[in-house]
């Protein structure tokens, strides 16, 4: 039996076709989703950021002033010329 030369290449052509398409289709998904991306920053965890560095800000004035008061507090001042 002889076949038509178009059909006898179209029936390869639309295999690979058909493959193609279903891998195109087929999704590479991971177990984890993805987190939810937030148009907007966290606002409470900035606010516990900065009140974070505020009482560690707070902390080094107090260490401060307890040098100031002290009166042991020795200031050097070196000047070195630069060329």
């Amino acid at each position: 039996m002889r076949t038509h030369p178009f059909i006898s290449a179209a029936i390869p052509s639309t295999a690979i076709a058909v493959v193609c398409c279903v891998l195109g289709f087929q999704q590479t998904g991971s177990a984890q989703p993805k987190p939810p991306h937030e148009p907007f920053a966290n606002s409470v965890a900035q606010q516990a950021e900065m009140i974070q560095e505020l009482r560690e800000i707070n902390q080094q004035l107090k260490e401060q002033n307890a040098l100031l008061k002290s009166g042991t507090l020795h200031v050097v001042i070196d000047i070195a010329k630069k060329k």
